[in-house]
């Protein structure tokens, strides 16, 4: 079972809560960050999944729309 490094209790679920990622003001992606529930430390950050397909599927859509 993993432990949170911060508060040491066994994680069994993460709270997932949506962020913004910056590279620069003019490059920004959807995003999530991972907590442990029980100190709400942050475990980790990483491209919101999700949003990451529904963007592919719509550069798709409109690359085949203009061909």
């Amino acid at each position: 079972m993993p432990i949170c490094p911060h508060c040491k209790n066994p994680i069994v679920q993460v709270d997932v809560e949506a962020t913004t990622l910056t590279a620069t003001p003019l490059n920004t992606w959807r995003g999530v960050s991972y907590a442990c529930p029980t100190c709400n430390s942050v475990l980790s950050v990483g491209f919101d999944p999700a949003a990451l397909e529904e963007d592919i599927v719509a550069a798709v859509v409109a690359a085949l729309s203009n061909n």
